[in-house]
């Protein structure tokens, strides 16, 4: 037996209730009225609680208006002191003092799980009205779970600037965080060093694409556990793989917890632009000199505390960060990251449009940004029949200083990504192509992605040629496609993106620089090149492109950085380049070529 404090922070709210029994039992019995501390805000209720499993939940007179109301609990709020010690007992009543309620919403009782719940059960009880809290009290002590980290600072992992991420959605991917641990071997061989997960914190419903999360701490329950999501994060760090989580901290949903209790507390009374809005939007400009506290900063920045201390994340995504509109805070959550992480840690913003100012080095909170212009200007280029009228888009986003970003670190490159359908989809379906030609085109895609100045993203199944359009209801990877022998094509495809990967890798220092120089161009037969080197000019890579609809032979491209033998990478081809410094060759239709200098 031990006390334990159970504590909610309304500080405007003037009645508030607990609801507690032991896990193995169905049913609540009354509720246990909850003192306030006027001075700090909180209301508290401390219980004797023996080792066990409990669960819990929060009833409370709500001071919020509801555009999309959540069903109201029974209009009751009662006075309990309940006899919850022994884990294997039924609660007793001793005492019930029961409030009326009037038509008013000031007077309406909502039932809600802690915001700070870090286990949630949505089968609990009969009783529940939602979800219950899961409590797991070990020695007198709260406990998560009892993982042990395994490989924690005994791995090396990839830096800021030598990413290739690659984006999930758990349930699609393949489920659970179990089932991507038996992907580890698949992310090894295709040649990925990061995953970033779309949003894994509780959500309504059985299937959610990230737009409508944050109800609490909680780890959504259909992807697995707290100890087997560590897990999966240990076991992706063993084999020097970061691991990225997508965090929503611009909305939450109206039947989010802090909505029941006093929704302009924590949140705007209405959107900022309605267009842009998909639920009650935090409000981080509040600031409550009363109790000397920024209600939305607080618990937002205590969130992303707990996921990076409590699960040693290597890094963080920012949705709609424009949206946010608030650097001074990103900036803090960030610094605090970073802080806790003790470790390498890469934060990331969806800036749409993406604009230099969202970086650190230009002032902002973060260091890098989803480079969505990279997307739509190389998605227009291969849509359109002349390159000259991208040409200068196209050079911009290879070479992202152009746009006036610092460095490639700030940057995070994709041609496709899980707001798009995937780059093989859309050239299928807006020029009509059969898969080869359109496979045709996306190696000239993949050949710009993989030279371009910055990070790498790509989206679950692009690698082997997933032909699913994007939709927000549930969409699972065809893993048939790139599993069973008869898939021919789509093996092919695989194949082209692990060796496109291991250029990537065997030229570390060269493709992570921000050495990058265009050298020739071509406008009326439409091509252009450009030489990547690292920063000990020790490793040479020359990128030719052929955008116009024809084939050339020998033709010469001038003005080659450097002379000597380059080796042609999908072949084994070599080319000599002397004091002229022409390189003669043959370039099919729409094709990238890639060269390597050979050393002396």
């Amino acid at each position: 037996m031990a006390p334990y404090t159970f504590s909610l922070f309304a500080p405007y709210n003037k009645n508030c209730a607990l609801r507690l029994k032991n896990a193995n039992t169905r049913m609540f019995n009354i509720d246990i009225l909850m003192d306030k501390n006027e001075e700090t805000g909180y209301f508290y209720k401390t219980i004797d609680l023996a080792d066990g499993k409990y669960h819990y939940q929060f009833k409370i007179l709500t001071k919020s208006w509801f555009e999309n109301s959540p069903v109201a609990a029974q209009a009751t709020l009662g006075n309990e002191n309940e006899d919850v010690s022994d884990s294997n007992s039924t609660p007793q009543k001793k005492h019930k003092k029961e409030i009326e309620t009037s038509a008013t919403y000031t007077d309406i009782i909502y039932v809600f799980v802690d915001p700070y719940a870090t286990e949630v059960d949505e089968q609990g009880t009969d009783d529940a009205h939602k979800s219950v809290g899961v409590l797991n009290i070990n020695n007198g002590q709260k406990i998560i779970d009892n993982y042990e980290w395994k490989y924690q600072n005994q791995t090396e992992l990839p830096a800021n600037d030598e990413l290739i991420i690659y984006e999930i959605h758990v349930s699609d991917f393949f489920g659970t965080f179990k089932d991507i641990i038996k992907k580890v071997d698949y992310f090894k061989k295709l040649g990925i060093n990061a995953i970033q997960l779309m949003p894994v914190n509780q959500f309504g419903g059985t299937h959610s694409w990230g737009y409508n999360t944050r109800y609490n701490f909680a780890i959504e329950h259909l992807y697995g556990t707290t100890y087997q999501f560590k897990e999966m994060i240990d076991t992706l760090h063993g084999q020097g793989i970061r691991v990225f989580i997508d965090g929503v901290y611009n909305h939450t949903e109206c039947s989010s917890p802090l909505t029941q209790i006093d929704h302009d507390y924590w949140f705007h009374h209405e959107p900022k632009e309605k267009q842009w809005s998909w639920g009650p939007e935090w409000n981080y400009d509040l600031y409550d000199e009363k109790f000397n506290v920024w209600p939305a900063r607080k618990f937002v920045s205590e969130a992303i505390r707990y996921n990076t201390k409590e699960f040693h994340i290597d890094g963080l995504r920012f949705d709609s960060a424009r949206q946010i509109r608030h650097f001074e805070f990103l900036k803090h959550v960030v610094k605090e990251s970073e802080e806790i992480c003790l470790r390498p840690f890469y934060s990331m913003a969806e800036y749409l449009p993406d604009n230099p100012d969202i970086t650190i080095e230009q002032g902002g909170p973060c260091d890098a940004v989803w480079h969505d212009s990279f997307y739509w200007v190389l998605k227009n280029a291969l849509l359109t029949d002349n390159i000259n009228i991208e040409l200068q888009n196209l050079k911009s986003v290879i070479d992202c200083r152009k746009q006036g970003y610092k460095t490639g670190k700030n940057v995070i490159n994709y041609i496709s990504n899980h707001d798009h359908d995937r780059l093989f989809v859309e050239l299928k379906k807006e020029k009509k192509l059969s898969n080869e030609k359109a496979f045709h085109l996306l190696r000239l895609a993949i050949t710009v992605l993989i030279t371009s100045m910055g990070n790498i993203l790509i989206w679950m199944g692009e690698e082997f040629g997933e032909e699913k359009e994007k939709i927000i209801g549930e969409a699972k990877l065809q893993w048939e496609l790139i599993e069973t022998e008869k898939y021919e094509f789509n093996q092919q495809m695989f194949n082209y993106w692990c060796n496109m990967f291991r250029l990537r890798h065997e030229h570390k220092l060269c493709l992570k620089s921000d050495n990058l120089d265009f050298f020739f161009e071509d406008r009326i037969v439409q091509v252009f090149a450009y030489h990547r080197y690292d920063n000990e000019k020790t490793d040479h890579i020359i990128v030719i492109i052929n955008w116009a609809r024809q084939n050339l032979k020998s033709y010469q491209i001038k003005d080659i950085p450097m002379k000597g033998q380059w080796n042609e990478w999908s072949t084994t081809n070599l080319f000599n380049v002397n004091d002229d410094n022409i390189l003669t060759i043959d370039l099919e239709s729409q094709q990238g070529k890639i060269f390597i200098l050979n050393k002396q």
